[in-house]
């Protein structure tokens, strides 16, 4: 009875985040099935709402930093090349045989990319 009375109150929680903030946008939103998934989808919703986008210029440049960054469009998951010294985002082919990095050209902003969900 605990565990259910407390995914209501996250699932309401959720919902009101994604109504205030996100739902005028168009952007979907399917309740994952678990607290854990949810407590992850709030946690990414109020990190876009708090963080923000930020000049490019103040983004992390290590190889372990996975952000997401604009350039006249969204693009997630990308990483900085310190060897080329330049933003990429990886790329497998069709088969997954052959992974490739791709550079990704006038990125002018970035923020942190939000966690993946977790869902046992």
């Amino acid at each position: 009875m605990w565990d259910a009375e407390i995914f209501n109150q996250v699932k309401v929680l959720a919902y009101a985040i994604y109504n205030e903030h996100y739902r005028q946008d168009g952007v979907g939103f399917k309740l994952l099935p678990n607290i854990d998934g949810v407590i992850t989808q709030i946690d990414n919703m109020t990190a876009g709402m708090l963080r923000g986008w930020r000049p490019i210029d103040t983004a992390p440049k290590s190889t372990a930093d996975t952000i997401q960054v604009w350039n006249g469009e969204w693009v997630p998951k990308v990483t900085w090349d310190s060897r080329t010294k330049q933003w990429c985002v990886e790329v497998w082919d069709a088969d997954w045989r052959c992974y490739e990095r791709h550079p990704v050209y006038n990125v002018t902003h970035w923020m942190p990319q939000p966690s993946e969900p977790r869902i046992k």
